[in-house]
C-alpha cells in the first residue's frame, strides 16, 4: 500500500507518500503528520536516482560542520535513522530568449595641465541582436519548501522512472508550472541583459532599449533526490539539506541564534585566527 501523509501544520501542509505507515513527523517542519489516503497514485514518476545513501550523507554532514563555525550541537554525531531520504518535485524549465538590446556606452579619459583637470567622454550607441538559451532552471513545485533546495545542482543524461514506491519518501507539489513561469521568464531576461552588458568593452553601459522576449519554453516535472536532517537548537528547528546525487551539504549559518557564551568563544577564536 502507498500511504499519503499530510502535515497538520496549516502554514506548512506538506504532503508526501511512502509505503511506510509509521511516520509521525513532517520532514519539512517537524510537526505531526496524518495519513489521509492509503492507496495513492504518484502524479510524477520521472526522477534522478540517488547516488548517496544515508551513511554517506551523514559523513558529508559531519565533514561540513567540521569546517563550519557553528554551536557544538551541530557537530554532535547524528543517528543515521534521523536522516530522511526523500524525492522532492521540481519544475525544470528550458527557456529561449530572442531580441535586440541597445546600450548607451561611455569611455572616460582623465588628464590635466597646470591650470585645469579634464574629463574626456566618448559616447557610443551599441546595438546587439541576441539568441540566448537557458537550460535546466529549477523551481520547486511545493509552496512551503525552503528556497535553499533550489541551490542544488543536478546532472543527468536521461531520467529514470518509478515502478513502485518503497520506503523512500516522495513529496507532492501543490503548485502548477504556470505559477512559476513569469518569475522564471523575468530571471532569464535579466540574465540576458547582464550577460550582454558584460560583453560590451566600454567603461559604462546603460540600457537604452530592451526588445528581447521569451520565444520558447519547455517544462518538465521531475523528482530530485535529497536527504533532510532537522536539528533543534535553542528551541528552534534548523534544516540541513544534502544533495542525494552529489553529496553537497546546503546549510546557512546566517539564521543560527547563538548564546552569549558561544558568541564570546567564537569571537576569541576569530581573534586568534
Amino acid at each position: 500500500m502507498v500511504y499519503l501523509y499530510k502535515c497538520s501544520n496549516n502554514t506548512c501542509s506538506f504532503k508526501f507518500v511512502t509505503t511506510n505507515n509509521t511516520f509521525i513527523s513532517c520532514p519539512n517542519c517537524c510537526e505531526k503528520v496524518d495519513i489521509v489516503d492509503e492507496n495513492y497514485e504518484l502524479p510524477v514518476k520521472q526522477y534522478i536516482p540517488f547516488k548517496y545513501d544515508k551513511v554517506q550523507a551523514n559523513r558529508s554532514i559531519k565533514k561540513f560542520f567540521e569546517k563550519t563555525l557553528v554551536p557544538i550541537t551541530f557537530r554532535k554525531n547524528t543517528n543515521v535513522k534521523d536522516i530522511v531520504q526523500i524525492y522532492l518535485p521540481f519544475f525544470i524549465y528550458d527557456v529561449v530568449v530572442d531580441g535586440e538590446l541597445a546600450f548607451n556606452s561611455n569611455d572616460y579619459r582623465y588628464f590635466k595641465d597646470k591650470t585645469y583637470d579634464y574629463k574626456e567622454t566618448s559616447s557610443y550607441l551599441v546595438r546587439n541582436n541576441n539568441h540566448l538559451e537557458f537550460n535546466n532552471i529549477m523551481s520547486s513545485s511545493i509552496s512551503s519548501l525552503s528556497d535553499s533546495f533550489s541551490k542544488s545542482h543536478f546532472y543527468y543524461d536521461e531520467l529514470s522512472y518509478f515502478e513502485s514506491v518503497d520506503d523512500i519518501l516522495v513529496g507532492l507539489g501543490d503548485l502548477d508550472s504556470e505559477s512559476k513561469l513569469g518569475e522564471v521568464q523575468v530571471k532569464c531576461i535579466d540574465a540576458s541583459i547582464s550577460a550582454v552588458s558584460n560583453r560590451i568593452k566600454h567603461q559604462e553601459n546603460v540600457l537604452n532599449n530592451n526588445s528581447i522576449n521569451v520565444t520558447s519554453v519547455s517544462i518538465k516535472s521531475i523528482l530530485l533526490p535529497f536527504f533532510i536532517l532537522n536539528k533543534k537548537y535553542r528551541d528552534k528547528n534548523y534544516m540541513i539539506i544534502v544533495n542525494g546525487q552529489t553529496g553537497k551539504v546546503i546549510f546557512s549559518t546566517d539564521n543560527v541564534i547563538y548564546g552569549i557564551k558561544e558568541v564570546v568563544i567564537f569571537s576569541i577564536l576569530l581573534f586568534i585566527v
